[in-house]
């Protein structure tokens, strides 16, 4: 009987996300992530001066005028306060990311370190 409950209870528990703790991290060599808007894809990067900034072609990037951008499943993300924010309803809310992380196209994670360094994880 302890043992059935105990499966039991494991089944029920909640998930924090798809984001698994034993990702092999790295620096990004790029500093850059990829994100769609409007069926277009973009580079996006973090400058040091905290600018959002995006390009079609990964060398000429400009101010990106919403300051946010759209993770794998739709939702949006942006940086405000010294913190990452995500809302699934299109802007409407924000909630504070606490582990910085986000996935992107094609199974690759992301997520900024403690400096705001980006950093990935490549499946």
């Amino acid at each position: 009987m302890l043992i059935t409950l105990a499966c039991f209870m494991l089944s029920v528990m909640p998930t924090v996300s798809t984001f698994a703790q034993d990702k092999k991290w790295q620096k990004s060599k790029t500093a850059t992530w990829s994100g769609t808007k409007d069926g277009i894809t973009y580079q996006y990067k973090l400058e040091k001066n905290g600018d959002l900034t995006w390009s079609t072609d990964g060398s000429k990037f400009t101010p990106v005028a919403e300051n946010s951008w759209a993770d794998k499943g739709g939702s949006w993300y942006k940086i405000a306060d010294g913190k990452l924010l995500r809302s699934s309803d299109k802007g409407e809310t924000w909630n504070h990311v606490s582990d910085n992380s986000w996935e992107g196209p094609g199974g690759v994670w992301y997520k900024f370190d403690n400096n705001w360094s980006l950093m990935e994880s490549r499946p």
